[in-house]
């Protein structure tokens, strides 16, 4: 989903990216729960080199 709002508007902030995902995980988890999965996804894109930090956004990297 990332991946795909990067493809379409190019940069996304946090805040843009909490809006995407938040409702789409499990209700089970507290609010301090889906930060940090929604946190350690972008870590996890980053650390594939599919995306990267520019300033306090995101886009997707010159690598893929």
């Amino acid at each position: 989903m990332i991946i795909e709002y990067l493809e379409k508007f190019g940069t996304a902030k946090r805040i843009d990216i909490n809006r995407l995902l938040l409702d789409k995980l499990p209700d089970v988890l507290d609010a301090t729960q889906k930060d940090n999965k929604v946190k350690k996804l972008l870590q996890a894109l980053k650390q594939e080199g599919l995306i990267e930090p520019e300033g306090k956004s995101w886009r997707m990297s010159n690598k893929s």
